[in-house]
């Protein structure tokens, strides 16, 4: 199913409480969506062969700025212009649109498949890999606008360790079911500062266990996303196989 689909800063100010060691156990209600608020990210993707030769090796910087507040299906939602800037010269500019309910953090609507980051609906993302070319492809052209009937919760609200619940990821290229979980609290130091965060699983099931295939852990803070990981075995339409390791971290945020 996965493919080769993949279609000045401040810290917490509450690292002091949290180490890695016994990092801080947070409470979180909502992503911060102030009209204004900007991140910037660093994205590594490596991709090997199944004899471990290098295929791909690409540098993302990211950009996140809340440019408006909006209504999705009757929710007050919040607009995020994101730019993936590849180290090769080549951009992706996409927006994703976001609700914050009593229940948790919503996504509501995708436009140019939005982020690179496991935050959207088309799945599992905004991108594949070109073998032949050894190149990252984007999956939609300009100004396409996708709304689902079913908003798709990526963080419940209030926060349990060890709490679960399932998503549909409702795509033109069909529907994905996947599980997201929180993990535990973790201490997560970046060039953007440290931060106390809560580790957040994401993964498809396979006979009621996680999906071996592909590996997704997002750590979120007050600020917001702080770090993705995200780990798959490729299979490419030719039969070949591949692996991927991709990380992001925050590099500067504006709030």
């Amino acid at each position: 199913m996965f493919a080769c689909l993949l279609s000045a800063c401040k810290d917490d100010n509450n690292s002091a409480n949290g180490s890695a060691n016994s990092p801080l156990a947070i409470q979180l209600d909502s992503f911060p969506l102030a009209v204004g608020h900007s991140w910037k990210f660093y994205t590594e993707i490596h991709v090997t062969d199944s004899v471990g030769a290098s295929i791909l090796h690409s540098y993302y910087d990211n950009y996140w700025t809340v440019i408006a507040d909006t209504v999705i299906n009757s929710v007050a939602s919040a607009k995020v212009m994101q730019l993936d800037s590849n180290y090769d010269g080549s951009i992706h500019l996409g927006y994703s649109y976001y609700a914050n309910k009593p229940d948790g953090f919503y996504g509501m609507a995708q436009e140019n498949s939005g982020s690179m980051f496991f935050l959207l609906h088309e799945p599992p993302s905004a991108y594949y890999i070109n073998p032949g070319t050894r190149t990252i492809d984007f999956t939609t052209t300009i100004d396409t606008l996708f709304v689902p009937d079913t908003a798709l919760c990526f963080m419940k609200f209030p926060i349990v360790i060890n709490d679960s619940w399932h998503t549909v990821h409702y795509g033109s290229s069909g529907n994905y079911y996947q599980s997201r979980k929180y993990n535990s609290f973790q201490t997560v130091t970046t060039n953007a500062g440290t931060f106390n965060c809560v580790k957040l699983q994401v993964y498809y099931e396979d006979n009621g266990q996680p999906d071996t295939t592909l590996s997704i852990f997002q750590y979120y803070s007050r600020k917001g996303l702080i770090k993705e990981t995200r780990f798959a075995h490729l299979t490419f339409g030719d039969g070949s196989h591949a692996t991927l390791n991709q990380i992001t971290e925050l590099v500067q945020v504006n709030f």
